[in-house]
């Protein structure tokens, strides 16, 4: 019989554009959606490890919603998606986890997925608590990099799951790469 702190893994599955975290007790799965946006598809107890399953994001569309129109069908609606990380000005009229002023007075952002990292341990965060591993067997990082090109910022949002422990952690990172400047006005943990 397995006890607690046998296992715990990140797996990503291209094909079906997701990411599991997982260990003996819970599960935390991340989906990317056709616009490049992520979608939060799950958290709680532990599911097997099977891809596009029943826990895909809400997908119904009224004739009062707003939707973003892409070569899918149905259409996408964030207003009614549970996103990982929401921001201003994509569909979805609820507050918003994050804002960047930018120097013309608008909010708008579009972050969108380009890329991902799977390592075990954690990174401490500099100057502000967190949690920590003594070990990198302890725990394993997800580091997801979206990118809004018109703005050029990058937003780096870490998820660390630990192998003894039904937990996880999240942060996020803004890096400035344009030559606008911005003032993130709201960030958010979660």
């Amino acid at each position: 019989m397995k006890t607690a702190g046998e296992r715990m893994e990140i797996i990503h599955h291209p094909e079906y554009q997701e990411f599991h975290l997982f260990n003996d007790r819970i599960s935390y799965l991340i989906g990317i959606l056709a616009n490049g946006q992520l979608a939060h598809l799950y958290f709680g107890p532990r599911l097997p490890d099977e891809p596009k399953k029943s826990h895909r994001y809400l997908a119904d569309i009224s004739d009062t919603s707003q939707a973003v129109f892409l070569p899918v069908h149905p259409p996408l609606s964030l207003e009614f998606t549970m996103q990982e990380y929401p921001g201003y000005g994509t569909t979805d009229f609820r507050q918003p986890a994050f804002e960047l002023l930018q120097q013309n007075g608008s909010r708008i952002s579009s972050f969108e997925y380009v890329g991902h990292k799977i390592y075990k341990g954690k990174k401490s965060l500099n100057g502000l608590p967190c949690t920590y591993v003594e070990e990198a067997g302890e725990a394993q990082t997800l580091e997801i990099t979206l990118l809004d090109r018109l703005l050029q910022c990058e937003a780096v949002l870490s998820y660390t799951i630990f192998r003894d422990y039904p937990v996880v952690t999240r942060n996020v990172c803004f890096y400035n790469r344009g030559g606008e400047e911005l003032t993130l006005t709201r960030a958010m943990s979660m």
